[in-house]
């Protein structure tokens, strides 16, 4: 997920790759040499220069299609829908990333998983709103900047949750509260060399892209010098037994006894040479994580790869500390410093499978080489592999392949805090590309980065936008709140503004929107549901043209998220404010899984609602329990977008896992209800059935139930065998009682 910027000291770290047999310092200083680029006036390197105009839209130029900021805090216009406060529950510690609802424990129930600022990871009992057992998880020394996501680490068909800290460590977490063991991962320091600004003859102000064409062909003199005094140095430096010391600057802050120490790390440092301390010109910038993994399998090799974003930079605050600060370089200023990458690891062996590193620049300049928003993972160019989307705080959109190597030139932006949406907007077979920024731009391109429509909003967003259709039209709308307190929204495939947008409301929108049917009656359209800044939560339906507003009393950065908690079959509406409190408000809207959204992006880049899905059968919440060596099952695969005329390259696999292990795989060629035979896996108590549904762009679409299997057949099997046992040792205790309590004559 996207942070709030604004909540967090400026970070700036990465790890080189000699997986790849590009190192840092090549591609550092091959970005550097004789830059035929443009500079904009705050030293950021440009090589197209188009949308960051500086001339952003005022508010008292735009004509409102609807005003919902007067009137009350409280007011129901909407008088056939009602929310209603079900429970609240205070976490003692603010929320600034979005939770998560899943069924942690295997129970036909709901539960809610969160991080907050005070260093602890807590889950919450979706329908009474108390604490589950066993938790809170504490990390004193840690801090959160994203949300939880989820992963069945141990492959035992209970998910762990997974949380990065800002601090460049991911956790994995089993639903009784304990760390998994020997599972931490950590991200390993960028090696950037330590004068690398005045190698470029530019202003330390200036910022680079690592991936520019003109670049990447050029091997410096400066590059060609640098290499020859730092192998100067390493051959005047006593080795013994040619062995080397792993550079103070990179070993863990955690001991082996403590619970954040990541053997996987250590082995990684060891055996990688670049890590040296004999290094004279280089120094190791720390990583840190500010935004959510992704979790996914992008190379098809049935391995599945998390996928994060690193930012490299020294912490100010922690070095602002003198003992810290004595463990720098004395040399170097660690404000000059900044950068951005990627880094895949294999969670099949937990090793590091490649690193990208993408933006160097300074760290205290407006642009720097941050990354705030998750990385987005998709089938763009339709080549069986899914290729990462991610969006840099220098404004650059960067599209690598499975290996980590760029598909393209980056696409040159304002700063971008959100994550890239990817979807199929127009009906074309092939997937588009949405990003946001900080000059007011939204822009839809197409898979070879080339513009489709784009538009000039008021304010900014550091959410991603939403995608469905709330008019009820049968086309795709995208939608985006603004840090004005406007809310657009326009046709997905051709940019036009929507009838009665934009929307006027009241404080600032810094949440992501959530979009949900909220009608009793009408199964189209779609309310826009956001919790702004001022404590107000807006539900607007947009096809009745009314308004519900709910004073909550406290501003929210995180997503409004929506299920069944108490499964009465009625929809129920997740709130979580910065003062760290969760309300759960029950609606009289009836639910469908359709309606669910668990996560600010269903855990794997899905930013639609209502567009595409799969949905188990289910006609009770709980447990089932199936008995026998087969069963039915019953999905709905929903792509609203089809059409049988020309849908010839359309095409959905569904695939199916219990256990960790995978029971099923088909392909069908048109959406609807699919009905299987599946064979039953051994004898198993309560685990999560989850069915996936991969499309032809490569967007992953799950559901989950619990399931069990032959567990009540076997209790009552128990019972057969073991109660004649029972009543025969009864008949028996009870004659040898009768016999001895009988008087002799």
């Amino acid at each position: 997920m996207m942070v709030n910027r604004h909540k967090h000291s400026n970070s700036n770290s990465s790890s080189s790759s000699t997986l790849l047999t590009r190192s840092v310092l090549t591609l550092c200083l091959l970005l550097i040499c004789n830059l035929v680029l443009a500079v904009d006036e705050v030293g950021v390197v440009l090589s197209d220069p188009t949308y960051r105009d500086n001339h952003p839209v005022v508010l008292e130029e735009l004509i409102f299609g609807r005003d919902v900021s007067v009137g009350g805090d409280s007011r129901l216009e909407c008088k056939d829908q009602s929310a209603d406060i079900l429970w609240s529950t205070e976490t003692h510690s603010s929320i600034v990333s979005t939770p998560i609802i899943t069924d942690l424990f295997a129970e036909g129930s709901k539960d809610i998983v969160l991080v907050n600022t005070n260093n602890y990871v807590d889950v919450i009992r979706g329908k009474s709103g108390t604490r589950a057992i066993g938790w809170p998880f504490i990390l004193p020394e840690s801090t959160f900047s994203s949300s939880p996501i989820l992963y069945d680490f141990d492959q035992d068909g209970h998910n762990e949750i997974v949380v990065a800290t800002r601090e460049g460590e991911i956790l994995f977490i089993h639903s009784n509260g304990m760390l998994a063991f020997n599972s931490t991962l950590r991200i390993p320091p960028l090696k950037v060399a330590k004068n690398w600004f005045s190698i470029t003859d530019k202003h330390v102000d200036a910022s680079f892209s690592l991936h520019e064409r003109d670049i990447r062909k050029r091997i410096s003199k400066e590059y060609r010098e640098t290499n020859a005094k730092e192998q100067q140095l390493n051959n005047q430096t006593p080795q013994e037994n040619e062995m080397y010391s792993m550079s103070p600057y990179v070993k863990q802050k955690h001991e082996h006894y403590e619970i954040l120490f990541s053997e996987h790390y250590e082995h990684y440092i060891q055996a990688n040479r670049q890590y040296s301390s004999h290094s004279k010109l280089h120094i190791w910038v720390d990583a840190h994580v500010l935004s959510s993994p992704i979790i996914a399998d992008i190379d098809a090799d049935g391995n599945m790869e998390l996928i994060v974003a690193a930012s490299y930079y020294y912490d100010h605050e922690y070095y602002a500390d003198p003992v810290h600060n004595s463990t720098l370089d004395p040399e170097i200023d660690i404000f000059n410093y900044a950068a951005g990458g990627i880094v895949c690891f294999n969670l099949a062996d937990m090793t590091i499978k490649w690193q990208t590193h993408l933006d160097l620049t300074a760290d205290n300049k407006m642009y720097n080489g941050y990354v705030y928003g998750s990385p987005t993972v998709a089938d763009i160019n339709n080549d069986g592999m899914l290729e990462t989307i991610i969006g840099t705080n220098l404004g650059l959109v960067y599209i690598l392949d499975h290996n980590g190597e760029p598909l393209m030139e980056p696409i040159n932006m304002d700063s971008i805090y959100a994550p890239v949406i990817v979807q199929d907007v127009n009906g074309d077979g092939q997937a588009e590309l949405i990003a946001t920024d900080a000059d007011g731009n939204i822009i839809c391109f197409n898979n070879r980065g080339e513009e489709i429509w784009s538009y000039k909003i008021v304010g900014m967003t550091e959410s991603p936008a939403m995608l469905g259709d709330i008019n009820g039209d049968g086309k795709l709308d995208v939608v985006v709140g603004t840090t004005s307190g406007v809310i657009y929204a326009f046709n997905a495939a051709t940019g036009e503004s929507l009838l009665d947008f934009p929307i006027k409301t009241k404080s600032s929108i810094l949440s992501q929107i959530l979009l949900v049917n909220l009608s009793p009656s009408d199964p189209n359209g779609l309310s826009i549901v956001v919790h702004g800044s001022d404590g107000v939560l807006y539900m607007i339906d947009t096809r009745e043209g009314c308004t519900n507003k709910l004073d909550i009393g406290d501003q929210s950065f995180a997503m409004v998220l929506a299920t069944d908690f108490t499964g009465n079959g009625q929809l129920d509406l997740l709130v979580s404010t910065f003062g760290g409190v969760l309300y759960t408000l029950s609606t009289n809207t009836p639910f469908t899984p359709a309606k669910e959204r668990t996560s600010f992006n269903q855990e794997r880049n899905i930013f639609s609602q209502g567009v595409e899905g799969i949905f188990i059968r289910q006609d009770s919440s709980g447990v089932f329990d199936v008995i026998g060596s087969e069963f039915s099952l019953a999905f709905d695969v929903v792509d609203a977008s089809y059409n049988r005329s020309t849908a010839n390259d359309k095409s959905y696999v569904i695939r199916g896992y219990y256990g960790g292990r995978q029971l099923f795989t088909f392909n069908f060629e048109y959406p609807g209800w699919k009905y299987v035979t599946v064979p039953v896996p051994e004898r198993s108590q309560a685990k999560l059935f989850r069915v996936e549904m991969t499309n032809k762009n490569g967007l992953i679409y799950s559901t989950e139930a619990a399931y069990s299997f032959n567990i009540q057949f076997s209790r009552l099997l128990k019972w057969i065998i073991v109660l004649p046992f029972i009543v025969t040792s009864t008949l028996i205790i009870m004659l040898q009682q009768h016999k001895r309590g009988t008087l002799p004559m």
